[in-house]
């Protein structure tokens, strides 16, 4: 309840109690026989009244004043009910919790703020990664409300509801749980909300308050343009980017499925895009079409150059735009304007359909619509909350769920940036071009990141394994041992190398480069970008090392 409607409340009870003392005054003090005369009296009446005390030394005579006498009665009742109310309360959300962390001040704490289902989800993952993790939601944490698309959709996911009552809910600031802290274990601060600008502000502040304190440990801020806003010492977590990335690496696009459709808002549909077309890059000629329902043209504005290399965004019209990626994979692009019902000839003849709405309830009514009325037969992905099973349609396959997103490992995202930095140090000593990871700019890093994000695909490449969905030490060694054997075929070999290009290629075009003949950083400018055939032969070696680095990269080289 907010400050101000408590003491609005509290101004009308005080201004009812005083009515009631001059109504019992005037009411007593003319009448025969009365005790109570002056409102000195009808206090003190009031006052053993309202307390039970009921010393029997004043009493009311008249009528008046009896109705008071009996709305004091009731009211004795609802006084002791309240203080003790504010007892337990007091008990509960002050001395226990503070009695509780004083105990556990060096035990490894974890605070969250943001909607409940994610509080619950994230708390109950990091239990598991690490036992005795005191987890704590301040008083003035973000409530449910702050998206309510996630308060409408359930208290939390099916896995982490059993966390709810693991969970310290004091009525006490961030400051004054930091202030709790021992200095032996690290505390990791979890900015959840929906609101940027808030979350980044706050955790500022947070590392402010950890390092004045003397705390180890880590703000993550759930911020959805990366690291781009974020200052350092921050962790930046982009759930969309995650859930977009883990649904690529579990469900990889098939050599023989050539028409996806995406049907979600902006900001889901473009993350679902953009990773499918940094991860989908297998062969020359692969002609993959992507339609997009729900997101508009922005993403084609956005990335004006992923055409071919102009300014343009290819075909406008009032279904929406059209672009053919200018990477020699054949692979187009159409964002459509208008909605998907009205297309039911590419429903049915899709090859795969993603629902990627935050909308369980959405998504799965559209699932039901698309198997019913528009007898759409080919593997539909779900985007939802819950972790469902048990579902009769058998190429319903699900992904999202909050207990898969919402773990140490994709929000600190550990793994993938430990792959980057690993491949960036391969490059470099490959290359005597040596650079620290921490002087890369953001671009740079990105630029890693996706090469890391790559390597499952080659992996898949080289094994002829769709079913592969994890960069694990034993499969880089046989797809490095596959990669040693194929490449002493100079066919082979140019085939992967293009791969690798026009992988490369299609990173830099989605991040607006152009070709020019000398490199230019600044404008975005580079010579290579241009096709396979009319790169020089030491371009074409470099494109070895991507494949190289399958062997090198865990030592086995």
């Amino acid at each position: 309840m907010k400050k101000r409607t408590i003491a609005w409340i509290a101004a009308g009870a005080f201004a009812f109690y005083l009515l009631m003392l001059f109504i019992l005054t005037a009411a007593e003090s003319g009448a025969d026989g009365a005790v109570i005369h002056t409102m000195r009296d009808a206090l003190w009446y009031s006052l053993v009244t309202l307390t039970t005390v009921g010393y029997g030394d004043l009493y009311p005579v008249t009528a008046a004043g009896r109705w008071v006498g009996a709305v004091f009665s009731l009211m004795s009742t609802g006084l002791l009910a309240l203080l003790l109310g504010l007892a337990v309360t007091f008990v509960v959300d002050k001395w226990f919790p503070a009695v509780y962390l004083a105990f556990h001040r060096n035990a490894p704490w974890m605070i969250l703020t943001g909607p409940e289902p994610l509080v619950l989800a994230c708390a109950a993952n990091f239990r598991r990664f690490r036992e005795g993790t005191v987890v704590v939601v301040p008083g003035d944490a973000g409530a449910a409300e702050d998206d309510p698309d996630l308060q409408e959709a359930g208290a939390a996911p099916a896995d982490s509801a059993g966390a709810a009552g693991k969970i310290l809910r004091p009525s006490l600031s961030v400051e004054q749980i930091l202030a709790r802290k021992g200095r032996k274990t690290p505390v990791l601060v979890c900015l959840l909300g929906d609101k940027e600008g808030s979350n980044i502000a706050q955790a500022i502040e947070y590392r402010a308050m950890t390092e004045k304190m003397g705390l180890s440990g880590t703000i993550l801020c759930r911020a959805f343009r990366g690291q781009v806003l974020v200052p350092a010492g921050i962790v930046a977590f982009d759930d969309e980017v995650v859930s977009a990335r883990r649904f690529w690496r579990a469900h990889g696009l098939r050599e023989e499925e050539k028409k996806v459709v995406v049907i979600g808002p902006p900001e889901c549909a473009g993350k679902i895009l953009e990773q499918g077309l940094l991860m989908n890059v297998f062969d020359e000629g692969q002609s993959v079409r992507y339609d997009v329902f729900g997101a508009g043209t922005m993403f084609l504005r956005e990335h004006f150059r992923l055409g071919d290399g102009s300014q343009t965004t290819g075909e406008v019209g009032q279904d929406g735009c059209s672009v053919m990626i200018a990477d020699e994979t054949g692979d187009r692009v159409c964002m459509h304007v208008r909605d998907w019902t009205e297309y039911p000839q590419m429903l049915q003849g899709a090859d795969r359909i993603i629902l990627c709405s935050p909308d369980e309830a959405e998504n799965l009514r559209v699932l039901a619509t698309l198997r019913m009325l528009f007898n759409a037969q080919c593997r539909i992905y779900v985007r939802v909350q819950h972790d469902l099973r048990g579902v009769k349609d058998q190429n319903a396959f699900f992904y999202g769920s909050l207990s898969g997103i919402y773990t140490p490992e994709q929000m600190l995202g550990d793994s993938i940036n430990e792959c980057a930095r690993r491949l960036h140090g391969i490059y470099c000593s490959e290359t005597n071009n040596a650079s620290a990871w921490e002087k890369l700019n953001e671009f740079q890093k990105a630029s890693n990141t996706s090469a890391a994000d790559h390597l499952l695909e080659k992996e898949r490449i080289l094994l002829q394994d769709d079913s592969i969905c994890e960069v694990t030490p034993g499969i880089c060694r046989r797809a490095a041992a596959k990669w040693q054997e194929l490449a002493e075929d100079p066919e082979q070999r140019d085939r992967f190398r293009k791969i690798e290009h026009m992988r490369w290629v299609r990173f830099h075009l989605l991040h607006n480069w152009s070709y020019a003949p000398v490199r230019d950083d600044a404008a975005r400018r580079h010579p290579l970008l241009v096709p396979f055939e009319m790169l020089s032969e030491e371009d074409r070696q470099k494109d070895d090392y991507a494949w190289q680095m399958l062997g090198e990269l865990y030592g086995t080289q």
